[in-house]
């Protein structure tokens, strides 16, 4: 983060969310509704998260190595399931609209599972890295880079379905869509009440830092003469319109000035360059899903009933043949008191091994048995307990392994078979696991917009897997032909070609450059055929690149540049719906005051 923004985050200025705002609040909003498709849930998680951001930067003893857009993912990706809550006073603010020529990319993130879709989000336009991934959700770093590895195969394979362009036409546009400048989501229009459900947040900062808003203390003596209520209304009435006068002119006055000097605020782009090698490889087209892992047999054992009575009657039917019918009497619950536990959980046991025996009230011993070979789960009771028919004795599981049910939407579900191999990962433990899917339902479940199929993952039993672990299954369901890979951001394009820039002579791989120390016009440039890509990497084809070769990879940031004086411009001008806070003064509530007032209260986030 820059050391200048830093500090005025850290002084509380309302410079300061006007430079953020400008910055990264479309960004932000786009990825806030996007996570939670719903507005009233979308402005607060935006608002909430901004603030504990802010509020982390602010407690910083020096400038954090991350830009705030990336902070702010990081809070999102790690409060979006726990701080995601409903405010019905946002439910008709309207959702965030990119360009037509983009509108396919936003309609098919509908269609991705929640998690994998925020963490593309997060990733492709919060500027989150593989470590931000990581802290977020607790992973390690190579379990975050698969996650986010998934989500943007996924989000390839459904844009992909959601188009017929192909080739160098699509890749320009997902290039253009996800620029890390953000210029993809520029005909994004943040509405007046997200605007100033964040504003809110700073503002009650910066009045509270620079004592603008004071407690009004009680006085005791001598005791005030009593106003009417009409007379203190009007008083309060003709303050605040004096006040919001004294703060439009300080407001627009500076800022008319400074535009007659040609001295307005503008963002400009940072480029920077690294080196990256071209490899040679195959990329795949997976499905993937999550659920928790379940043992493919286990029982439950309970203490018995007594023994049913069968009673036999025969009769002869009308052919002179007999017939024979049998009934059973209803089974009578029986009183038992446990007497021996032989096992505990994470036991190994065999077919027929003692379990536990128990006594009923005549004395009777029962031994209770397993009935195959297996692992103790738990056991439900120790010596001495009083149980009855039907009480749990203890549960155990077999060796055959363990099954992993996945929702897979309606557009994959006709890509996977009985058989096909799956590669299951364990988040607990750092392994790969090796599974195949052993069932696929035929009927489906439909939300109104799109239905789901339960398929069913299975993996051969290992010591370490517990029941309930979560999980993960990844099926590969085509693999390209092997060829020249290289990142998504180093083709470039102009019309309908594709070109990448290679690295000067005397470059090497992870090697990183500024703006002003690489000249592109200077290095070669190479016309290059597209080919498969999962999102983050893609085939090239060339006769003047192979394997081994330097590319140069392009990143573009964006950053504030003009005036930065701290004084009450930094409002940013952006009245409209105003947002500040008015609801203690004197004896008056303004907080249900129309917005566009000016004036709004607490209950106005």
């Amino acid at each position: 983060m820059e050391v200048e923004l830093y500090k005025k985050i850290k002084k509380n200025t309302m410079e300061a969310f006007k430079e953020l705002s400008q910055k990264y609040l479309k960004q932000s909003w786009y990825i806030a509704w996007q996570c939670t498709l719903d507005s009233s849930c979308a402005v607060p998680l935006l608002q909430n998260c901004w603030s504990k951001t802010i509020d982390k930067i602010s407690s910083s003893k020096s400038a954090p190595k991350e830009n705030f857009m990336a902070m702010l993912s990081e809070e999102i990706l790690r409060n979006y399931k726990l701080d995601v809550f409903k405010e019905d006073i946002f439910s008709t603010v309207e959702e965030p609209k990119v360009e037509d020529r983009f509108s396919f990319f936003s309609d098919c993130l509908r269609d991705m599972d929640k998690d994998l879709r925020i963490v593309w989000l997060v990733t492709s336009f919060g500027e989150l890295t593989t470590n931000g991934v990581a802290n977020a959700l607790g992973l390690p770093s190579d379990k975050a880079k698969s996650l986010i590895n998934k989500s943007s195969s996924k989000w390839t394979e459904l844009s992909k379905k959601a188009t017929k362009i192909r080739g160098a036409q699509y890749v320009k546009l997902s290039v253009e869509f996800t620029a890390s400048d953000g210029s993809g989501l520029d005909a994004i229009t943040v509405p007046q009440a997200v605007f100033n459900a964040v504003e809110h947040e700073h503002r009650k900062r910066a009045i509270n830092e620079s004592g603008e808003r004071k407690e009004i203390k009680k006085m005791s003596t001598p005791r005030p003469r009593k106003r009417s209520k009409k007379k203190t209304i009007k008083y309060i009435i003709v303050a605040a319109i004096a006040v919001i006068a004294i703060i439009l002119l300080i407001i627009f006055v500076p800022r008319l000035l400074r535009y007659i000097k040609g001295d307005e605020e503008e963002v400009t782009s940072i480029t920077t360059y690294s080196v990256e090698e071209v490899t040679y490889d195959t990329i795949d087209t997976t499905i993937s899903g999550s659920g928790t892992l379940s043992p493919i047999k286990s029982t439950t054992i309970t203490a018995p009933y007594t023994e049913s009575e069968v009673q036999t009657t025969t009769q002869v039917g009308d052919d002179n043949q007999q017939i024979t019918q049998q009934s059973y009497t209803s089974s009578e619950s029986v009183d038992y008191e446990v007497i021996e536990v032989n096992v505990a959980a994470g036991d190994e046991i065999n077919e027929d091994d003692v379990i536990a025996v128990i006594e009923d009230e005549d004395g009777e011993e029962t031994e209770i048995a397993a009935d195959y070979d297996g692992i103790v789960l738990e056991v439900a009771v120790i010596e001495g307990d009083d149980i009855s028919s039907g009480s749990e004795i203890a549960m155990i599981m077999s060796e055959d392994g363990f099954e992993l049910s996945l929702s897979i939407d309606e557009l994959d579900v006709l890509e996977i078979e009985q058989g096909q191999e799956a590669t299951v990962t364990v988040d607990a433990l750092s392994e790969e696991y090796t599974g195949e899917v052993t069932s696929v339902s035929y009927n489906g479940t439909s939300n109104g917009s799109s239905a789901s199929y339960q398929i069913t993952v299975s993996i051969n039993y290992a010591e370490d897997i517990y029941p309930a672990m979560s999980a993960s299954a990844e099926i590969v369901i085509e693999s390209s032909e092997e060829g020249l890979i290289v990142p998504v951001n180093a083709v470039n394009t102009s019309g309908d070609d594709s070109y990448v820039y290679i690295a000067p002579s005397d470059a090497e791989s992870g090697d990183e450059y500024g703006e002003d120390e690489l000249t592109l016009s200077d290095l070669t440039k190479v016309t290059v055929d597209t080919d498969t890509t999962d999102g983050t990497n893609i085939i090239i084809e060339s006769d003047e690149i192979e394997e081994g070769d330097l590319v140069i990879v392009t990143t573009v940031t964006s950053t504030l540049t003009g005036s930065s004086d701290d004084d009450a411009s930094g409002f940013g001008g952006m009245m409209g719906g105003g947002g500040m806070d008015f609801s203690n003064m004197g004896d008056m509530d303004f907080s249900n005051m129309p917005q566009g007032g000016g004036m709004r209260g607490e209950g106005g986030q």
